[in-house]
């Protein structure tokens, strides 16, 4: 009887190790595959969905309170695409020489009226 029960438990014990064992090795797959999906998520919504800080508010300061409704989330849209699709470096450099390209006519302007008003004071103090 005793070896009945050795033989019982030595059967079953082997094949509820291994069941253990396997049960083991699935949550520690389970487990890995959620690591990987929460980084992954993170990744995804931290890099590229979000655009330069710096770059927007610079975009904001140059814009007028018209263009301010539509270009920024125009922009951003197409950040996100562009991010998708090449990476968040490329995107950055992107959205950075939009930023300049928006922001050229007004330091043309600047640079402009900065020069004729230093030779309007140049002509004042000659005359």
């Amino acid at each position: 009887m005793r070896a009945l029960v050795d033989y019982i438990k030595s059967a079953f014990g082997e094949e509820a190790r291994l069941a253990r064992e396997e049960n083991v090795r699935r949550n520690i797959k389970e487990f890995e595959l959620a690591i990987e999906r929460m980084r992954l998520e993170r990744v995804s919504r931290s890099n590229s969905s979000i655009p330069p800080q710096f770059g927007e508010r610079i975009l904001l300061l140059i814009l007028t309170k018209e263009e301010r409704v539509n270009i920024p989330g125009d922009l951003e849209e197409e950040y996100r695409g562009i991010a998708a699709k090449h990476g968040v470096r490329y995107a950055k450099l992107w959205y950075y020489k939009q930023v300049v390209a928006s922001a050229w006519p007004m330091i043309r302007k600047v640079v402009r009226w900065g020069v004729l008003a230093w030779v309007e004071e140049w002509i004042r103090r000659r005359v």
